[in-house]
């Protein structure tokens, strides 16, 4: 396995898999609240259970919720490794790699943004990713 470059994608995946935890968190909300607010119709005739369409459609719910929380989960998990292993890095070497890998900026456009040269940015870069790689996963070795 390359792990500097799984290192990488977990960091270009971090904005996308935040935002997609946050839709998840809102969608569980919703059907908490629909399947909390839902009750049972007054003066309907019992129907054997297994055949009600209403109890398939609970399953089903709870089924998809059992999903959802699962998945927000992972998210969270995601998001909360690459925070600890950026955790470990110096400021400026965090900044580096948020802005080039979560954010999308060129060395070119950082180094203008923070005014140094575009060689001391690929440095840290450089720098900074072998040590995310490290703290994330604990070698950078094949």
């Amino acid at each position: 396995m390359d792990w500097k470059k799984e290192a990488i994608q977990s960091l270009r995946d971090y904005g996308l898999i935040q935002s997609g935890m946050e839709s998840t968190y809102e969608q569980i909300k919703r059907m908490e609240e629909s399947m909390t607010n839902a009750s049972p119709k007054a003066g309907k005739i019992p129907v054997p259970a297994g055949t009600s369409t209403n109890e398939e459609k609970l399953v089903a719910n709870i089924a998809k919720l059992e999903e959802l929380r699962k998945a927000y989960l992972d998210a969270k998990l995601h998001c909360n490794l690459v925070d600890k292993a950026l955790g470990y890095l110096q400021l400026e070497e965090g900044t580096i790699l948020r802005s080039v890998y979560i954010e999308g900026l060129s060395p070119a456009e950082i180094a203008e943004k923070l005014n140094y040269s575009i060689q001391w940015i690929y440095s840290v870069r450089d720098r900074a990713l072998r040590k995310y790689t490290l703290a994330y996963y604990g070698t950078i070795y094949t």
